[in-house]
């Protein structure tokens, strides 16, 4: 049975939608009588669109959702993808597009910033190319903004083109790169939601992407910054940071380098848009950090004094007072943390480097609150990684972490709370005889916890698994037991008060699954089970372990993903009957279970 969909061609708004046979019957018979007519196409070769079966296994993806709807995305054949909105008052889904392009690319999908209208990819008239459309978030009120944005070519570096896009301008309009003429130039071009005012702002200039990061704005998206990469006389690459309003005029290159073989290897705006912080690399010589003024245009270096590689990366404080960067200006190869005013002044080295010969940094972190730097390091004791926090002026240096001998180790998924009171860290630190522990510690080192509950010869924590609640009060971590008795998710305050088991104890062949999912008001904990025959349990409980609630006991569960306030949750879930995914939602006290799809 063949499952109808409401279609639209149309390049403004929709009106009227077409019964998917109509349009079928229609391309066929005027595809087949301009064959019959033309002998070949350029189109010959594109398969048909697979046809929607209800006997296809459909898969369901949760993609996003806003305070009045819930986005989802339905595999209805093989590469093929439907688009929804669900309204969460009414309950009604409103069909967005066929043909949405889920995985062919980098941006297939996304709101803008208040919540109001979809952006997305789709092969809407089946050319075998995308184009860029927008909705409302109901599904009403669609355009077409661009034509043929792209195919799956890719450039020399391997970047996929045409398919970075987002919204920009206080949700108005989107910027994307493509390749306008056909050229082998790929540019720069912002449009609007409605498919007006289409202006290339890159003049004809080849952009390229870094870790798929083809441009950075400021300032509400009206000043935009990207990288051109050309070849010079030499065969030798440059590549340089430029500037250009949204409206295409004032374009300047703001790298004043004249060496050939530049290198820009990264580069960020402070959080007030007022300058671009940036690290940029000429052939034989060690990386520079740079800072530039994007409106008088003036260059200051920061950084001189790399020995070898010269500063690897760097991040502004979260309140733009200072620049943090790493770079090996004592040690050649050798990592040491920096931080400076903006104007370049008031440098200083973070890492003690008295107490060992050759320190060595490896990731770092500001505070939240801007007013320390965490980072692990071998700083204390040659060849053991312990974890530090310092002021921003290199003043009160503290360490976090116990005694520790040579056979220790601190893994490297610590964490900042929220509130940037504390830090919590996993530590294998033979001196207490435990292979791995959860401890907490307070941000001035003043304190310190052992956070986890003691456990027993068979259980250890799951490392890669632990959580603050948002608002800083607690920590939720994971215990793995193969024996059964203390799998599971805990909970405890920050001062190791309180400690609490959320789930109730695990049955014989159970385990648990990694993706817990913390509710955004702190108050309960979604998790997971499954079992030996690969039923997934799905349960909720308050974040002290109480009010436990079975979801689902039978059957595949996945995707649990709370609303935004807390009160219900959305899963995508799989009977042991049905080969087809549903989507489900139900309130947070078990009750009110409604399937939307």
């Amino acid at each position: 049975m063949t499952k109808q969909f409401p279609r639209n061609h149309s390049k403004v708004n929709k009106e009227q939608s077409l019964p998917k046979w109509v349009i079928n019957i229609t391309v066929v018979l005027v595809l087949s009588s301009f064959l019959a007519c033309s002998g070949s196409s350029d189109d010959d070769d594109l398969p048909p669109p697979p046809p929607v079966s209800e006997d296809y296994p459909q898969k369901v993806v949760i993609l996003d959702q806003t305070p009045t709807h819930l986005i989802f995305s339905v595999e209805v054949a093989e590469g093929r993808f439907e688009l929804y909105s669900h309204n969460l008052t009414t309950g009604q889904n409103s069909a967005i597009s066929d043909f949405y392009s889920a995985n062919n690319g980098l941006r297939p999908f996304g709101l803008n910033s208040d919540g109001s209208r979809i952006a997305y990819r789709a092969d809407k008239d089946l050319d075998g190319t995308d184009e860029l459309y927008t909705n409302l978030v109901d599904g009403t009120a669609e355009f077409q903004v661009t034509d043929t944005i792209g195919t799956s070519t890719t450039d020399n570096s391997g970047t996929t083109l045409h398919y970075n896009w987002q919204w920009l301008f206080a949700s108005s309009s989107l910027i994307f790169r493509s390749d306008p003429d056909a050229d082998g130039i790929f540019e720069i071009q912002t449009v609007a939601f409605d498919g007006g005012s289409l202006i290339t702002v890159s003049a004809d200039l080849s952009v390229k992407c870094l870790a798929q990061n083809c441009w950075k704005t400021a300032n509400q998206g009206s000043v935009i910054t990207f990288m051109v990469e050309s070849i010079n006389q030499n065969s030798e690459v440059e590549q340089n940071l430029y500037r250009v309003l949204s409206d295409s005029s004032g374009l300047t290159q703001l790298n004043q380098s004249t060496a050939s073989d530049t290198r820009l290897i990264d580069w960020q705006w402070s959080g007030d848009g007022s300058q671009i912080a940036f690290i940029h690399q000429e052939a034989g010589s060690p990386a520079n950090l740079a800072l530039v003024d994007p409106n008088t245009f003036s260059v200051l270096t920061l950084s001189n004094s790399g020995l070898q590689t010269g500063v690897t990366e760097f991040a502004w404080a979260p309140d733009d007072s200072r620049i943090a960067f790493s770079e090996d200006a004592a040690v050649a190869g050798n990592l040491s943390l920096y931080t400076l005013l903006p104007d370049g002044t008031d440098r200083h080295e973070l890492l003690d480097s008295s107490l060992v010969q050759t320190p060595n940094l490896f990731e770092w972190a500001w505070a939240p609150d801007a007013t320390r730097v965490a980072f692990r390091a071998d700083q204390n004791l040659t060849g053991v990684n312990e974890l530090f926090t310092v002021a921003p002026d290199g003043q009160f240096h503290r360490k976090m972490n116990p005694p520790m001998s040579a056979l220790d180790s601190i893994q490297t998924n610590w964490q900042w709370s929220p509130d940037s009171a504390n830090i919590a860290f996993h530590g294998n630190i033979e001196t207490n005889q435990i292979d791995d522990e959860l401890y907490v510690s307070a941000a001035d080192g003043s304190a310190r916890i052992q956070a986890n509950a003691a456990l027993t010869n068979t259980a250890s924590l799951v490392t890669t698994n632990s959580q603050w609640t948002n608002n800083g009060e607690r920590i939720i971590y994971q215990v793995a037991d193969p024996s059964g008795e203390a799998s599971g998710l805990y909970s405890v305050l920050a001062n190791g008060g309180d400690q609490a088991r959320i789930n109730e104890s695990i049955q014989a062949g159970q385990s648990m699954l990694t993706n817990f999912q913390l509710s955004p008001n702190d108050i309960q904990v979604a998790y997971q089970l499954s079992d030996a025959t690969n039923n997934i349990t799905l349960q909720i409980a308050n974040i002290d372990g109480g009010n436990r609630i079975n979801i689902r006991t039978v059957g595949t569960v996945s995707l649990p993903r709370w609303s935004l306030d807390g009160s219900r949750l959305f899963y995508v879930y799989l009977s042991e009957a049905s080969e087809s995914q549903g989507l489900f939602s139900v309130l947070s006290d078990g009750t009110g279970s409604v399937q939307i799809y």
